[in-house]
C-alpha cells in the first residue's frame, strides 16, 4: 500500500498521472450540474499515519460517489465511476492484500473443485484472500472456479488443437527469458484453473494448470494477456505472483527493467 500513500499524499484520491482522474471527475460533475468540493480533491499531505490517510481517501471517495452516481444512473446509465479503477480500487480495498482465508474455506473449495490445490497458492491464501493488481485481481478462494466454466471465452479465443502438437509441447516446456507467450500447449486451457476476475476490461487472467506439475505437486501457472497473443508461465504460482509484484512496480514507475525495487 505504501506507493498509493505516498500518492495520496502528493496528489489526493485524482491524482492526474493516475490516468487523469481529476479531469475526469470534474468533466463529469460539470456535465451532470454538479459540483465537487475542492476539498475532496485536494492532496492529503498533513500529518496522520498511514492507515488515517486510506480510512481519510476512502471518505473522499465515498463522498464524490454519493454526489455522482445518483446523476450517473439517471443521465447515463451505463457509465461507471471508476469501478475499474486499480488506484481507486487499491484504496476501497485497504490495500492491495485481503485478510487470510481461513482453511476451511479453503478445504471447502477443494471440495467444490474437486481437486486438491497446490501448496504455494494455498500458502499465499493463508496469507492473503485476494490480491489486486494493475492489470487483474486474484479473486478470493470463494470465487475460484475452471476456467472452461467461468471464462469459456478465453477457451475459444486461446484454446483450440495445435496444428503440431509435439512442436507446441516442445515451446511449453520453455521457460524464463526465452519462452514466448504465443507458443503455448493450447489444450492445456480446457482443464486451467481460474484464480482472478478483470479489474477493468477482460483482457487478462491468472491461471493455474493442473496437467503440468512441478516439484511439490506445484501446478504450473499462467498470466494468459490478450496484449500477449498467448501466456507468460512459471512452475509455481509463487514465481507468477513475484512477477507481477515486479510488473506492478515497474509501471508504477518504482522499479527498473529487471524488476528490482527503486529507492
Amino acid at each position: 500500500m505504501g506507493v498509493h500513500v505516498r500518492a495520496l499524499r502528493r496528489g489526493g484520491i485524482a491524482e492526474p498521472a493516475e490516468g487523469g482522474r481529476r479531469s475526469a471527475l470534474l468533466q463529469i460533475a460539470q456535465g451532470l450540474g454538479t459540483e465537487i468540493p475542492a476539498s475532496l480533491l485536494e492532496p492529503l499531505r498533513e500529518g496522520g499515519s498511514d492507515a488515517d490517510v486510506v480510512t481519510e481517501a476512502q471518505r473522499r471517495i465515498a463522498a464524490i460517489e454519493a454526489l455522482l452516481l445518483p446523476g450517473l444512473r439517471a443521465h447515463r446509465p451505463n457509465d461507471k465511476l471508476f469501478d475499474d479503477d486499480y488506484h481507486w480500487a487499491v484504496i476501497r480495498n485497504g490495500g492491495h492484500f485481503h485478510a487470510p482465508a481461513e482453511d476451511a474455506a479453503i478445504t471447502a473449495a477443494e471440495k467444490r473443485l474437486g481437486s486438491m490445490l497446490p501448496a504455494s497458492y494455498k500458502d499465499f491464501l493463508r496469507v492473503s484472500n485476494g490480491w489486486i493488481t494493475i492489470s487483474s485481481w486474484i479473486a478470493p478462494i470463494e470465487s475460484t472456479g475452471w476456467l472452461r466454466d467461468k471464462g469459456p471465452s478465453w477457451i475459444e479465443n486461446f484454446g483450440g488443437a495445435n496444428q503440431n502438437r509435439e512442436a507446441s509441447l516442445r515451446w511449453h516446456a520453455i521457460y524464463g527469458k526465452e519462452q514466448d507467450p504465443p507458443r503455448y500447449h493450447r489444450a492445456y486451457l480446457q482443464k486451467c484453473l481460474q484464480l482472478s476476475e478483470p479489474l477493468a476490461e477482460e483482457n487478462c487472467v491468472f491461471l493455474l494448470n493442473p496437467a503440468v506439475v512441478f516439484e511439490d505437486d506445484d501446478w504450473e501457472s499462467w498470466f494468459l494477456a490478450s496484449w500477449l497473443a498467448g501466456a507468460v508461465r512459471y512452475k509455481s504460482f509463487y514465481e507468477l505472483m513475484d512477477w507481477m509484484k515486479a510488473t506492478d512496480l515497474r509501471e508504477l514507475g518504482k522499479a527498473d527493467a529487471d524488476g528490482n525495487a527503486l529507492r
